[in-house]
């Protein structure tokens, strides 16, 4: 099993006070350890983060991540979602599709959750973990532990990660 860089993992419960996010953030984490962040990702559109990250790759060409080698690229974020784990019933998901036309998002559907992700590519696919984000009525977040999570991934972020993992090759 793939083991996940432990400085990652502290960064995913480190966003506390009010309204404070998980901005989408990639690393790069050569085989030594060495990183390379791309912080806030989220002003521009998802389906082009990993161009974006790539082309900076390709241009820069930053020195100990291509020397070193690549050993994983991460994304980090914020999702509100049902609890993980439990099966969408097709009543749920048309309400939930309801609501989410009506309002916009999910936001204040009940059941929704607010969750931390972790996502690593890497040389033998994705890993995944989560943490549970508690919101009190002051607005400040509190973390529950990291869990591993089995998931397929596919769509933008995964994209996106392989699009950077890949880049690498070319640089080489």
């Amino acid at each position: 099993m793939f083991k996940m860089n432990d400085t990652i993992l502290k960064v995913i419960t480190s966003f506390h006070g009010t309204d404070m996010e998980i901005p989408i953030t990639y690393f790069i984490e050569s085989k030594f350890g060495h990183f390379l962040a791309c912080p806030d990702m989220g002003q521009y559109p998802k389906h082009i983060h990993g161009k974006l990250i790539a082309e900076y790759i390709k241009q820069t060409q930053p020195k100990q991540l291509v020397q070193q080698g690549l050993r994983a690229v991460y994304c980090i974020m914020e999702t509100r979602c049902l609890p993980f784990g439990e099966e969408l019933n097709k009543q749920t998901k048309e309400n939930l599709d309801k609501w989410k036309q009506l309002n916009g998002s999910f936001e204040g559907f009940p059941g929704i959750l607010d969750y931390g992700l972790v996502i690593a590519f890497h040389n033998k696919g994705f890993s995944c973990m989560y943490t549970k984000i508690d919101i009190d009525e002051n607005n400040v977040r509190s973390y529950g532990d990291l869990k591993p999570m089995d998931a397929q991934f596919n769509g933008i972020f995964a994209d996106n990660l392989r699009e950077v993992y890949s880049c690498f090759e070319t640089v080489k």
